[in-house]
């Protein structure tokens, strides 16, 4: 008896030293599994492969395996229980979570849904917006690819993410803006920047609609952009192509896209006067132009400098949406959005900044400096050696005067 005590309150310490899941239960509750596991843990049988011994007993095992002459078995724990609601009477089902109404008009999120296949939607692309079966046919598909990608890559909000919601919540919404007076008429090919493009929008269905306009799509996430990239060539969008990095540093470094853009393009991306500063200079001067979508409101600032304010749902009438298009010219852009706020990059380089010039120290600093103690210095050899031989007379020559 002494025995058994002195195994279990060493199978305690073990079990608190090693970190394991099981602890043996008090001394009163002991078992038959209990006891094999004490009798265990005294003849140093490893304690991990045995923890699961006193579920035997009671649990749903299916497995048993021994180990030295004592069996074990592979319990597994029971599913948690999901707790109902207090709204819910026992044996009823929990009903669906209530999706987020938005606060003016209390409309729900599956109002902006909509099947890219229905006839409604076919009527929308080829009737008001007048675009080709063909054209159709490629929207469609961008939106189950989009659905198709968003598995690995988070190109749009997975909570909701089907292609009736991609169709309706981001696809329609960019296509709106084809009914956009002044906005990318069929004249001359014309040079398009979307800045923040996320998933592809509102560049890649613009890109589906104009193609022959040339569309850039920036965005500082490699992942998304090569998705985007694979999509368009999918899809055979010879009109795209995507660019890698931050929007404010294109000027610096690439310098060809300097005043070189008809357009520039964004959907919330950023507050409207920090994103005027990023796009400055990007835009031509005599016809450039910024279109952004957005839901929120702006400042007072920024509504005197817009040249039209569109609600989305008026270009398209049969499309539910919240958002509308402010238009920009580079001119009001300059003015509230002024010089871009670029930091310089100075990277540190054998003590100095790269592209940062050396102060040049005063020459009476050099002149008038003092030499540190034990500075190692030069020796000037045009002074003759002071040995001390000059007046140097032997005393064998003293003795011969």
């Amino acid at each position: 008896m002494v025995l058994l005590l002195l195994a279990y309150f060493t199978s305690l310490f073990f079990s608190a030293t090693n970190g394991l899941l099981f602890t043996p239960p008090p001394f009163q509750e002991l078992t038959s599994s209990t006891i094999a596991y004490i009798t265990a843990a005294s003849s140093a049988v490893p304690l991990r492969r045995l923890r699961k011994d006193l579920a035997c007993e009671g649990g749903t095992s299916t497995t048993r395996r021994t180990y030295n002459g004592l069996t074990e078995c592979n319990a597994f724990p029971r599913k948690p229980i999901r707790p109902t609601s207090s709204y819910s009477q026992p044996g009823e089902e929990e009903e669906e979570e209530e999706r987020p109404r938005f606060e003016n008009d209390g409309i729900t999120t599956a109002d902006f849904t909509l099947d890219p296949t229905s006839e409604k939607s076919k009527e929308i692309i080829i009737d008001t917006l007048r675009l080709s079966s063909q054209q159709y046919d490629q929207i469609a598909k961008l939106s189950q690819l989009i659905v198709q990608w968003n598995d690995s890559v988070n190109l749009v909000s997975r909570k909701d993410c089907s292609p009736d919601v991609v169709f309706g919540r981001h696809i329609l919404p960019s296509l709106a803006l084809l009914n956009l007076p002044d906005f990318l008429n069929n004249g001359e090919q014309k040079q398009v920047i979307d800045v923040g493009t996320g998933g592809g929008f509102p560049g890649l269905p613009l890109a589906i609609a104009y193609p022959q306009h040339q569309f850039m799509l920036v965005d500082s996430t490699g992942k998304k952009l090569q998705v985007v990239q694979a999509i368009a060539e999918e899809l055979g969008l010879s009109n795209v192509q995507t660019h890698h990095g931050r929007v404010e540093e294109m000027i610096d470094f690439h310098i060809q896209h300097k005043r070189r853009y008809h357009f520039c393009l964004g959907r919330s991306v950023a507050p409207l006067p920090k994103f005027c500063s990023w796009i400055h200079g990007l835009l031509r001067k005599e016809d450039g132009k910024l279109v952004y979508i957005i839901g929120g409101e702006i400042e007072d600032s920024v509504s005197s400098q817009v040249l039209s304010e569109t609600p989305l749902q008026e270009l398209i009438p049969s499309m539910r949406s919240e958002k509308r298009a402010l238009l920009f010219n580079e001119s009001s852009i300059a003015r509230f959005g002024g010089e871009p706020s670029r930091k310089k990059t100075t990277t540190k380089k054998m003590g100095t900044l790269v592209g940062s010039k050396p102060k040049p120290r005063p020459e009476e600093s050099i002149k008038f400096k003092k030499p540190a103690k034990g500075e190692w210095k030069k020796k000037d050899r045009s002074i003759p050696r002071q040995s001390g031989y000059e007046s140097f007379k032997r005393f064998d020559s003293i003795d011969g005067q």
